[in-house]
């Protein structure tokens, strides 16, 4: 929209100064809807157009616990004119006078755009919904309360595979949602916020002239509840403790036996595959001696593809609290269809090892091999 792109400018330069800033839009449709994710360490700020306020509101969540949750607020505009844009920054005396604002616009949805997404799914032999989330919805700076999508992107997603003869969910985002969903569509594509080449490789992916060769690098849980920090987000009196211990990532779920709905390394592929017994090199763990293991994987299936063998250790007994078990090694392998190959993989002594703070030193345990 002619004028944003100028006043966001001025909004960065100036904001050290509690600026006063204008600007003219010049709306492309009848009415446009404001968006404000706003920054700001004692900060207020207040919109105005043609002299009417739009939001005036105080500082509160994003941006590194300095911002405020994202605010939308409707404008009638009439196209043959253009209107004043009036942003304000307030700062306080106290603080560390950091502040800034993302401020946009958007032309207003004709119809309802999910009336037509469910028409359109209902004459499709097959329906592939994109979904996910971006950097207003995750960020290193704040955690997210729920594992829904954003939005009614839930909803789409289940009234398109109720309508729909079979569906396929792409899911653009950078960490686990809830997927409530799952039962009722044909596939989950996870993308992992790939860039601006995500369209080619889509189509590549879909189509089936690559396969998808990922693995999950995080477990995907039932719940919010279920997760690590679960019982102590967002802490008490100000303070947020890490409670997990040992327990990081996939280890709290696996010992604690929670059900999950992807595990960590969790991933398919285009064809299939059968992974033989494990060989080991030694029986016996010796320090500084590493253990060779090796394992046949064949594709049986009738196309290429790759295979991730992941090998975890298990200790039998532990003087301290141990994690069930634990990722030690991996290998990936690129498989023919009906070919079979070994893959090698090698644990330090290390691998069987932990650290007892009453020793201050590393000692060796035994263990089971899982694959």
């Amino acid at each position: 929209m002619p004028g944003l792109e100028d006043l966001y400018r001025e909004i960065i330069l100036d904001h050290h100064r509690n600026p006063r800033n204008r600007g003219e839009l010049a709306p492309p449709a009848s009415h446009a809807v404001g968006h404000n994710p706003l920054c700001g360490d004692e900060i207020d700020v207040f919109l105005a157009v043609d002299g009417g306020v739009v939001t005036d509101v105080k500082v509160g969540g994003s941006f590194f616990g300095y911002g405020r949750d994202e605010l939308v607020a409707e404008v009638p505009m009439r196209t043959d004119r253009s209107y004043h844009l009036v942003v304000e920054l307030r700062h306080q005396a106290t603080g560390q006078g950091m502040g800034g604002l993302n401020i946009g616009a958007l032309a207003p949805v004709v119809g309802d755009l999910m009336d037509e997404a469910i028409l359109a799914a209902g004459s499709a032999d097959l329906s592939i919904v994109i979904v996910g989330t971006n950097d207003n919805w995750e960020s290193e700076g704040w955690d997210r309360n729920d594992l829904s999508l954003p939005g009614r992107q839930d909803e789409l997603v289940q009234r398109v595979a109720d309508a729909s003869p079979a569906t396929v969910v792409v899911l653009n985002a950078g960490s686990p949602v809830a997927m409530p969903w799952l039962a009722d569509v044909e596939a989950v594509l996870v993308a992992w916020f790939p860039g601006q080449e995500m369209g080619n490789a889509l189509v590549d992916v879909l189509t089936g002239t690559v396969e998808p060769q990922g693995r999950l690098p995080v477990t995907f849980p039932m719940r919010i509840e279920d997760t690590p920090a679960g019982e102590h987000h967002p802490g008490r009196n100000g303070v947020a403790n890490y409670r997990e211990g040992r327990l990081m990532g996939y280890r709290w779920y696996d010992t604690r036996h929670l059900p999950v709905r992807f595990p960590f390394g969790y991933g398919l592929s285009y064809t299939t595959f059968a992974i033989g017994a494990p060989r080991l090199s030694s029986n016996t763990v010796t320090a500084g001696e590493p253990i060779v293991v090796e394992v046949d994987v064949t594709n049986t299936g009738d196309r290429a593809g790759s295979e991730v063998v992941q090998l975890y250790v298990a200790p039998r007994q532990s003087t301290l609290f141990r994690p069930a078990q634990e990722l030690a090694a991996f290998a990936k392998v690129a498989l023919q269809p009906g070919e079979t190959t070994t893959a090698r993989l090698t644990l330090p002594s290390r691998a069987f090892a932990h650290w007892d703070p009453s020793d201050v030193g590393w000692n060796e345990r035994r263990a089971t091999l899982r694959r």
